[in-house]
């Protein structure tokens, strides 16, 4: 496969042989729990890094103030939109913002290792153009964490989701693929990211070696928060991105919150999935009762917010519709206007020409159409005699010209011209009185 454009060779370094620039894309949004700890730890690293851009959604407790402490670093930018329009937009800023051969993309709750920069650039040097780590939750200490860890081992695997916590790409590929903007929230945007990636040829590779850690929220309201916002990206996806009709998408979440109650109400099922997730757990069969909760929490939440997405996109569309039935009407009024002006037109033609076909006219008494009579004469000038001064005689008809030939038609004597002081003149064509 042919190296994308933009990138200077196939090794995947810099033209002069050193390793690559990296930009980090931190977008915020409220995280002033941790966005001191993930900047610290990329202005940390022992690759240092060329920038950090903070790309902040108009955070109102205090996410800015905690970045004050490096005031001085010149490599950390903020970038302050002061209007939350989602993490696909903050990171698209950030990619467009970005100097750096390789821009990688954080979340504020991300913690890399020191050499997560120098890692990621020996795989860069072997041709690859994005690449996804590994990740493992930090705060195992709440049952929460432990069970988001146990999901994504059994479940989320980069090998199989392709994002990744500390994903990474080539400032042209990113600004190439561009995250999709039509999801607000968080939740799908990311892996759309890299199937447009993948579909513009550029070259993915999965480092697993290399480990990042994150955290989780350890509460039930943020756990509940997390699903239920992942759920509201559902129905965008399937409308927005991938153009299904709203009508199908809602059967389609219907049909998933009708098996998500049957899993409920049969019970076994979710014993077996909270079984299965708790083996993989640092306490093993200890946290079945826990996962066993949590998972009928994770999928109240996430159909909760499947609803009040469509929910929102209902509203809109019926409160569209008057404005919509307007506007067809006033554009059906506006092409009847132009049909009226235009049968308008085509009578006032008709009745500024001499010998409208179809009907009787001097040298066509009867109304005979001059397409079906052999020898009717099609004229432009008035019947009234020969034409105006400066106006030019209408060719004869073939008949008529070889009628002419043979059959001498007399000439008229020029009518002498009125005297002075005499009334309207005589017409032309007409003898004098």
């Amino acid at each position: 496969m042919e190296a994308a454009p933009g990138i200077a060779s196939a090794s995947g370094t810099l033209a002069s042989g050193g390793p690559p620039s990296f930009s980090v894309v931190i977008p915020t949004y409220n995280e002033a729990a941790d966005i001191a700890d993930t900047v610290r730890c990329v202005l940390a690293q022992t690759l240092p890094a060329r920038e950090v851009i903070v790309v902040d959604g108009g955070s109102t407790d205090g996410t800015l103030a905690r970045l004050r402490a490096w005031r001085g670093d010149r490599r950390l930018r903020v970038i302050s939109e002061g209007l939350r329009r989602g993490v696909a937009a903050a990171r698209n800023t950030g990619a467009r913002a970005a100097r750096g051969d390789i821009v990688v993309f954080l979340n504020a709750d991300v913690l890399l290792p020191r050499d997560f920069l120098a890692r990621l650039a020996e795989t860069y040097a072997d041709g690859a153009h994005a690449v996804s780590v590994d990740a493992r939750v930090e705060n195992l200490d709440c049952a929460a964490g432990r069970y988001l860890q146990a999901l994504h081992t059994r479940d989320y695997p980069p090998q199989r989701v392709g994002w990744s916590e500390g994903f990474s790409c080539r400032r042209e590929a990113a600004l190439t693929a561009l995250f999709p903007e039509e999801i607000p929230g968080a939740g799908g945007e990311d892996v759309e990211f890299l199937r447009r990636l993948v579909a513009g040829g550029y070259r993915w590779r999965v480092d697993d070696r290399i480990v990042v850690a994150h955290r989780v929220p350890a509460t039930l309201p943020g756990f509940t928060a997390q699903f239920r916002g992942r759920g509201r990206a559902i129905p965008y996806i399937e409308h927005r991105v991938r153009a299904l009709p709203l009508a199908l998408v809602t059967l389609r979440r219907a049909a998933a919150a009708c098996a998500s109650i049957a899993r409920a109400l049969l019970i076994a099922p979710n014993i077996i999935e909270a079984v299965t997730l708790a083996r993989r757990s640092p306490r093993g069969l200890r946290d079945t009762p826990a996962f066993w909760a949590l998972r009928h929490l994770q999928f109240a939440a996430h159909r909760l917010g499947e609803w009040d997405t469509l929910a929102a996109m209902w509203r809109a569309r019926i409160a569209g519709r008057p404005s919509r039935i307007a506007a067809a009407r006033s554009g059906k009024h506006a092409r009847a206007g132009t049909d009226t002006r235009t049968r308008t037109d085509r009578s006032s033609d008709l009745s500024s020409s001499w010998h409208p076909q179809g009907r009787s006219s001097p040298t066509n008494p009867r109304g005979v159409s001059s397409s079906a009579h052999p020898r009717a004469v099609r004229s432009s000038s008035p019947p009234h005699g020969p034409s105006s001064a400066g106006q030019e005689a209408a060719p004869l008809h073939p008949t008529a010209a070889r009628v002419r030939r043979y059959v001498r038609v007399p000439r008229q004597a020029p009518s002498a011209a009125p005297a002075a002081g005499d009334g309207a003149a005589a017409r032309p064509g007409k003898k004098a009185a």
